[in-house]
């Protein structure tokens, strides 16, 4: 009787990691997928930076004022 409530908990308690684990894989997944999107929208960010920057790479302060203003 006691040795079959031990095994019936043990047994218990292991679905219970089981589901821990498979919770824990999910959130991993997630969280790596959530990465892999913030750096593309950083590697994007850099390259817009860098289109910017060369844009603005104005050799003499008077051409600033015919640069095209929205």
């Amino acid at each position: 009787e006691a040795l079959q409530r031990i095994i019936s908990t043990l047994a218990n308690k292991n679905d219970e990691i089981q589901n821990f684990i498979d919770t824990l894989n999910q959130t991993l997944k997630g969280v790596q997928s959530q990465l892999s999107q913030c750096n593309n929208a950083l590697e994007n960010s850099e390259e817009l930076l860098e289109f910017a920057t060369r844009s603005l790479d104005i050799k003499e302060p008077e051409e600033f004022s015919k640069v095209p203003k929205n």
